[in-house]
């Protein structure tokens, strides 16, 4: 029959899919699915997995190499202790007697964690907190700005005020153009029980009703503006600063007749014609 397709003839049309099958990460121990086809077969779940699975190989390598440095079960503990406690890895590797560097793979290869990595921003937070037991406050025994205001690193760029991480952890996160107050008028102070959240113009407001704003100065003698000078002579205003002309004209005067006196010309030039 003209103009017919039979089934069989019909290719069979949609996506190819490639075989797929779980495999387990040799370094978290997590399973994944990889292709089958794909050669080499992956041995890890993730690109970190993958730039870990390395340096343990490059550790490996080195171990078999002649100059490294073979650790004993007393300098692995050793290690295990500095991470626990939160030791600087210079201090250990000066200890064992290893570079840093060599320190922290071995660390890395044992699955160690330092412990500045381990706590939480609660955990470094209380690190620098002494509690007054008279006021109640919170005082700050870290890293303060210029006013004495405390600050916390929280990332390598990022530098928060101590403030605004304790109402952070406190569960009232400071909003974008706000800032953190004071009750009790302590910049070193960290209780979130003695801050809140509010504008420049909440805080100078505060300070106003305390009294702890600055009166204005009293002006002194000779400062300010005058409407007379010295003489009594009314001053005039030009530009940004007052003169007063009965004065500059008397000054005029005297410094013409200073020149004709020792035989100069009124503005001070010497006279040309000898007279």
């Amino acid at each position: 029959m003209s103009g017919v397709v039979t089934a069989s003839l019909v290719p069979e049309r949609g996506v190819r899919r490639r075989p797929m099958v779980a495999l387990t990460c040799e370094h978290c121990a997590k399973p994944f699915l990889a292709r089958v086809d794909k050669k080499p077969t992956p041995r890890s779940c993730s690109p970190l997995c993958a730039g870990a699975l390395r340096r343990i190989a490059r550790s490996h390598q080195r171990a078999e190499s002649a100059d490294y440095h073979h650790w004993t079960a007393a300098e692995d503990n050793a290690l295990r202790r500095a991470c626990a406690i939160g030791l600087s890895m210079e201090r250990v590797a000066a200890e064992i007697g290893v570079s840093r560097a060599a320190a922290s793979l071995h660390a890395q290869y044992l699955g160690l964690r330092h412990r500045r990595f381990q706590r939480t921003l609660a955990d470094r937070f209380m690190d620098y907190v002494s509690p007054e037991p008279n006021s109640g406050c919170w005082l700050w025994d870290g890293s303060c700005d210029r006013k004495g205001y405390g600050q916390l690193r929280i990332s390598k760029q990022v530098l928060k005020p101590a403030t605004h991480v304790s109402l952070q952890l406190d569960g009232r996160p400071v909003p974008h153009g706000m800032g953190a107050c004071h009750h009790c008028d302590n910049p070193a102070c960290v209780n979130p029980a003695h801050l809140f959240i509010g504008t420049q113009k909440d805080n100078t407001a505060d300070m106003i009703r305390k009294g702890r704003g600055s009166k204005p100065p009293i002006a002194k003698l000779g400062q300010g503006r005058k409407e007379f000078c010295l003489r009594g002579h009314l001053r005039i205003s030009a530009g940004h600063y007052r003169y007063c002309p009965e004065c500059r004209t008397e000054w005029k005067r005297t410094r013409r007749e200073r020149f004709i006196a020792i035989g100069l010309r009124s503005d001070g030039a010497e006279r040309r014609d000898g007279r």
